[in-house]
């Protein structure tokens, strides 16, 4: 999983780098995501006015264990 910004919808307003327990998202005139310090928290996610933010599934999400 990795937290997504759709730069479209996200007015910068910086709500979600305020309340970011990990400052993993900064504010360069939107919003911008380092997935290398998230936790996957999702209060980005949930405090995002413009529906801007979301949790997607990576390829990598996707490779089961063979048994």
């Amino acid at each position: 999983m990795k937290i997504k910004i759709d730069r479209a919808k996200c007015t910068g307003c910086g709500i979600c780098a305020m309340i970011c327990p990990s400052r993993a998202i900064t504010i360069n005139r939107k919003a911008e995501v380092n997935n290398k310090y998230c936790m996957l928290c999702g209060t980005c996610v949930e405090a995002c006015q413009s529906n801007a933010i979301s949790m997607v599934k990576e390829a990598s999400d996707e490779k089961a264990v063979a048994c």
